[in-house]
């Protein structure tokens, strides 16, 4: 059995000059209804905030509050399965059942995979990648913005660094990252153990979508994250 669905339209007025919010609420035209909502002068109409990952480091920047630290991970770089990003995993994990499943989806720690670039100050090749998930409290927006290591006027830089994917020829494909330009490894974890690959993002070559000049054959892609 099908009910008669109701058209129901809803304008709200906020008037900051009087401390008051007005919500109108017409359901149908028989039925017409207002509601006063008084909001104390005190409380703040802006967001409470925006999250982001840090990759690399386990630490937020200056201005950002620590959500919680981890270790990054996801699927195996020659697995067509599993999930398409990488995870931010917290050092405390809590888990709902002792069972495992008969099938699944696998995930793993991940590593960087720099080789002998010397991009990074420091020799990271191989160890496992910190991360850290941090609150701008007084920010609503975040964005990653590929190809630059400065903001938009306006907007405040938390960090900057190098455009990161699964390496081209792999059968994985993950969404890009911003890792930081100067990414810590976890102490003691240098093995060669593959799993999820951090690898730099490069052009193939210029003027196939992307004009030469502005934008250059083989070097590594730097990125941004603002928040506003």
């Amino acid at each position: 059995m099908c009910t008669k669905a109701l058209l129901l339209v809803c304008v709200f007025v906020i008037t900051f000059n009087n401390a008051s919010s007005t919500l109108s609420v017409a359901e149908t035209a028989k039925d017409t209804r207002s509601i006063t909502i008084t909001i104390p002068r005190h409380v703040s109409m802006e967001g409470r905030g925006v999250s982001f990952t840090r990759w690399g480091k386990a630490c937020c920047p200056s201005g950002s509050n620590l959500v919680y630290s981890g270790y990054a991970a996801g699927g195996f770089f020659n697995q067509k399965g599993n999930g398409a990003n990488y995870l931010c995993m917290p050092t405390d994990p809590e888990y709902l059942s002792s069972a495992a499943p008969r099938t699944r989806s696998l995930l793993y720690g991940a590593e960087y995979q720099p080789y002998d670039s010397k991009i990074f100050a420091t020799n990271v090749h191989d160890y496992n990648v910190p991360c850290v998930v941090c609150n701008a409290p007084t920010k609503s927006t975040a964005l990653m913005i590929p190809t630059m290591v400065n903001c938009p006027a306006g907007w405040n830089r938390e960090y900057y660094g190098y455009l990161t994917a699964e390496k081209y020829n792999h059968q994985r494909n993950v969404a890009y990252e911003c890792l930081d330009f100067d990414p810590d490894g976890i102490p003691g974890t240098s093995q060669d153990t593959n799993g999820a690959l951090f690898y730099f993002v490069a052009l193939r070559q210029c003027n196939r979508g992307l004009p030469c000049g502005p934008y250059q054959a083989g070097k590594a892609v730097s990125c941004v994250i603002c928040t506003k």
